[in-house]
């Protein structure tokens, strides 16, 4: 849990068990290989090995996450670098040939390791005939086995013969790889070549997966690479391995400087408050109100959209999701999820058809451990299950005004699709009650604005539901 201690204000840092050890690099060995995405900097798999006994690294103990890439005869430049650890996930798998990076309870998320602001992409050119495109191509996956061999594959081609007659010989396709930066442009690149044995017939030919495929020394010019580590020095009262516990009065002096700097780090990212807030002698003085879920509600999906009032002062708020039997009490083995978030608003996915509480500190630099300021516990039900792909929407693409609205007036909606489409809107009330039920709006590629009528609904709190082929997004509307 969150600053727990006689005093309540003991432990405050970027670890939050204060019984667990924060660094351990006793029990980590090297990266035995990872994985990429054409066009997206989340690296999908990283695999590695184990020294410990049990199927779990230990709860909440940081690792120090650095990726980079070296261009052939260039120097190592650095991605991105965070802390995997509690914030991330609670436990995470680290089991000899397992993958870290996934879904579920013992992965850590993708995109909570990635390449940061880099990403790989690469062009794709046919030679040999103008009468001959790509008609289908996927994006490429690439397989690092760091100081061994680099793997590039796709897992479908397909090519356009428009000459109207079999072509049997004479085609090449050139596959360039790219490292680009989101700023700066390319940063390097590599081509290799794949010689088309297949006969293209008129019309569409599908490449054989074994043309798809290619093991080189780089990929796009460059060597890639993820360190795993726990920062030690050889500091008094720890173990030769240097197994640090941080439930310790004194633990600010006792830490090394390197380890200071990881839970610096482990502060600054996501996964807690926000990135380097200002600091602020502020002190937060009122309890945290929250508007939804309101007590006993039964939420319209298991996708729950939690809201609560602003607080004078607070630059970050703590959000405890837990599971709860039918008396409130929470259960053994149930769900116990922490979030921050610097919005009074937060939305994530839980188990359907669940009983759930939840509770919400303010949080900043000078009130972080004051159990006056957090919220009344508020006991609530999950409705059923909606696809996750709905937490994947773009914030841009659904927008409403105005916001707050003034009765008898009539809202507006925007909403961006790609194609012609619908999408279903839906309008539930604090209680989770559906006040408006759902309405098919069709769409046309590119913005679309629509009007909803909205007169009939009193003065409060409502939340809006937009679905889509892409999922499902809510949004809050304040009718005044």
């Amino acid at each position: 849990r969150y600053n727990v201690g006689s005093s309540l204000c003991e432990h405050a840092s970027a670890a939050v068990d204060p019984t667990g050890r924060l660094f351990r690099p006793d029990l980590i060995r090297p990266v035995t290989r990872f994985g990429m995405s054409e066009n997206n900097p989340a690296f999908t798999e990283l695999l590695t090995t184990n020294a410990f006994v049990g199927i779990y690294f230990p709860s909440r103990t940081l690792l120090v996450v650095e990726t980079s890439f070296t261009p052939t005869g260039g120097n190592p430049t650095t991605m991105w670098s965070d802390t995997v650890g509690g914030t991330d996930s609670t436990d995470y798998n680290l089991q000899t040939g397992s993958n870290l990076i996934g879904n579920g309870a013992s992965k850590v998320q993708i995109g909570f390791i990635s390449m940061g602001d880099y990403y790989l992409s690469q062009d794709i050119r046919v030679n040999g005939s103008s009468m001959v495109t790509t008609s289908l191509t996927v994006p490429a996956e690439y397989s690092v086995t760091p100081g061994g061999s680099y793997i590039t594959e796709m897992s479908a081609l397909e090519l356009l013969n428009s000459s109207g007659a079999t072509i049997s010989s004479g085609i090449s396709i050139d596959i360039e790889e790219r490292l680009y930066h989101k700023t700066a442009g390319l940063i390097s690149s590599e081509t290799w070549t794949i010689q088309v044995t297949t006969p293209l017939v008129s019309g569409t030919t599908a490449l054989p997966i074994a043309n798809l495929y290619t093991q080189k020394n780089t990929i796009a010019g460059c060597a890639f690479d993820i360190q795993l580590t726990a920062p030690y020095t050889t500091i008094t009262r720890t173990s030769a391995e240097n197994v640090m516990s941080y439930y310790d009065e004194s633990c600010g002096s006792l830490f090394s400087t390197e380890q200071g700097v990881a839970m610096q780090l482990d502060i600054a990212s996501r996964g807690l408050s926000t990135l380097y807030p200002a600091p602020t002698s502020t002190l937060i003085t009122a309890q945290a109100t929250t508007n939804y879920p309101t007590a006993n509600v039964i939420t319209p999906s298991n996708i729950v959209d939690f809201l609560w009032n602003p607080v004078s002062g607070a630059t970050s708020y703590h959000v405890y999701v837990y599971q709860v039997n039918s008396l409130g009490i929470p259960l053994i083995n149930g769900d116990r999820l922490d979030f921050m978030t610097i919005n009074p608003s937060l939305s994530t996915a839980l188990k359907p058809s669940t009983l759930y509480a939840w509770e919400v500190s303010p949080l900043n630099a000078t009130s972080f451990c004051d159990p006056n300021t957090k919220s009344t516990t508020v006991p609530f039900e999950t409705g059923l299950s909606v696809s996750v792909t709905s937490l994947m929407l773009q914030k841009a693409t659904f927008k409403i005004h105005p916001n707050p609205i003034s009765k008898n007036k009539i809202l507006t909606l925007e909403l961006t699709s790609e194609g012609i489409s619908e999408a279903q809107v839906s309008i539930f009330n604090a209680l989770g009650q559906e006040v408006m039920f759902g309405q098919t709006l069709e769409l046309v590629d590119g913005l679309n604005k629509n009007q909803l009528d909205v007169r009939s609904l009193s003065a409060g709190l409502y939340l809006i539901h937009v679905q889509t082929k892409e999922g499902i997004q809510s949004k809050k509307l304040v009718v005044e």
